[in-house]
């Protein structure tokens, strides 16, 4: 994966901050978990029941991300940030849009006997 963080951002109907080097600045990968290396890649902080994925986001950068996705104004740290509605909307949407664009097929199977 290598992407532009202007191209992320249009895929995912995001708003990128960082200023004119933030759109020509490339991703290598994205990354979910803030206790791994995340070194030229997107962090993309997820929600769930018990925990939020924002609270770790300068975890991630000190990790080496290079951008982050988030839902809110986060205006202590001074990387990239893409601001969407939704986290994981976002991601659903960037995950749509680089499958079509590297032309990967996929297949469903369905049933309640044989898959394991």
């Amino acid at each position: 994966m290598k992407l532009t963080l202007r191209q992320v951002a249009e895929w995912v109907n995001g708003e990128l901050h960082g200023g004119k080097a933030a759109r020509e600045t490339y991703i290598y990968g994205v990354g979910t978990d803030s206790r791994e290396d995340l070194s030229g890649r997107l962090f993309i902080p997820l929600i769930g029941e018990r925990f939020d994925g924002h609270n770790f986001i300068a975890e991630a950068f000190r990790r080496g991300a290079v951008c982050c996705l988030t839902e809110r104004d986060i205006k202590q740290h001074n990387n990239f940030k893409i601001k969407v509605l939704s986290v994981r909307e976002a991601m659903l949407r960037l995950a749509e849009r680089y499958k079509a664009s590297v032309g990967v097929k996929s297949a469903a199977i369905t049933g309640s006997v044989g898959k394991t």
